[in-house]
């Protein structure tokens, strides 16, 4: 025997139902949007994985076409270029004249050989046409430590006109007498000033490299804490290259 619904009821299950679509249509309108956005910030970017060894990338062309500087960044061992991207980092740099950028998706484990085979293959293939300038957040600082203990200092002078550490703990494994030979190679060391191994090997790179040393507010990876600060000590930095 079928039983009726009662108008109560039946004004219930519309009420329900209504509240139901309307919450579909708001998860609908923010992935569109989210979409939209996405779509527009990417236009400048081209991901790729056709690198040496299928490494996956981003890349943004100089706005005005003429490439002053070459950036590239690594990323830390919890992290990938994807977070150059959620942090809006990417977005700000690329958006300065002059600046061609890439962030890469290099294994936390990559050494010096490594590194130097993907900026060669860079080069070869067009994307990157003067030296670079090597962003290096926490353990990807491996590769130029490697570099630097292997006393290979031409080579990386050739291929790396400025390098910007951010809290290396590979730093750690460096002697005097290994880093007085980077003098000449401009560098940035950043840390954040919750972080006191990264302001450790800061400084020893200020005392014995002559680097540049930043404390920017946050954690280990200052940067995503302070995107917008970091951006903005990145680009001085680079910008007194040329002064």
């Amino acid at each position: 025997m079928m039983m009726k619904s009662s108008p109560k009821s039946r004004r219930s299950l519309i009420s329900t139902i209504g509240v139901i679509v309307l919450v579909a249509l708001v998860i609908l309108t923010m992935k569109s949007k989210s979409s939209k956005g996405e779509t527009e910030s990417s236009q400048r970017f081209n991901l790729s994985t056709s690198l040496t060894g299928g490494i996956a990338y981003y890349h943004c062309k100089p706005t005005d076409g003429k490439a002053n500087h070459d950036i590239v960044m690594l990323h830390g061992a919890r992290f990938t270029k994807e977070d150059w991207k959620s942090s809006g980092i990417l977005d700000q740099l690329c958006s300065i004249k002059g600046f061609s950028v890439t962030a890469l998706d290099l294994d936390k484990k990559a050494g010096a050989e490594d590194l130097q085979s993907v900026l060669l293959s860079m080069r070869q293939d067009g994307m990157v046409k003067n030296s670079v300038i090597l962003i290096t957040p926490s353990a990807s600082g491996k590769t130029i430590a490697d570099w630097i203990l292997g006393g290979d200092f031409g080579g990386l002078k050739s291929i790396v006109k400025a390098w910007i550490p951010v809290a290396p703990p590979s730093v750690k494994n460096l002697g005097e007498d290994n880093l007085r030979p980077i003098e000449s190679l401009p560098t940035l060391a950043i840390y954040g000033d919750e972080d006191d191994m990264g302001k450790e090997v800061s400084t020893k790179l200020g005392d014995f490299a002559k680097a540049q040393v930043v404390e920017l507010k946050g954690r280990h990876p200052c940067y995503l804490d302070s995107p917008d600060r970091f951006v903005e000590t990145v680009r001085d930095f680079i910008f007194d290259l040329d002064a």
